[in-house]
């Protein structure tokens, strides 16, 4: 607070509320979500709210491959999510 203006923070916020995965590879859309979430404390403030925004950002194909999963810790949700990026590229590279 001390370092940036509102507004700045403000915009941050609502990057945050505006990320999605899109184009970006797991690793980068969780990078980009960590760093953005410090500014929208109120949105991520159980661990519980973590995890459900992040996989309510990630693109529809992961969140189909998730929704059985019992995740309740963040880096549980990444590495989950990474797991399924892994075995698709396997896949696809064995399918060619």
């Amino acid at each position: 607070e001390n370092y940036l203006p509102h507004l700045v923070q403000e915009k941050r916020e609502n990057d945050f509320i505006r990320l999605f995965q899109g184009a970006l590879n797991v690793f980068e859309y969780g990078t980009q979500f960590t760093k953005l979430s410090k500014f929208a404390h109120e949105l991520v403030v159980t661990e519980q709210r973590r995890v459900r925004w992040f996989i309510q950002g990630l693109n529809i194909g992961f969140q189909v491959a998730l929704v059985a999963a019992q995740i309740n810790i963040f880096t549980e949700a990444l590495e989950k999510t990474q797991q399924v990026e892994n075995v698709r590229a396997q896949v696809k590279a064995f399918q060619t």
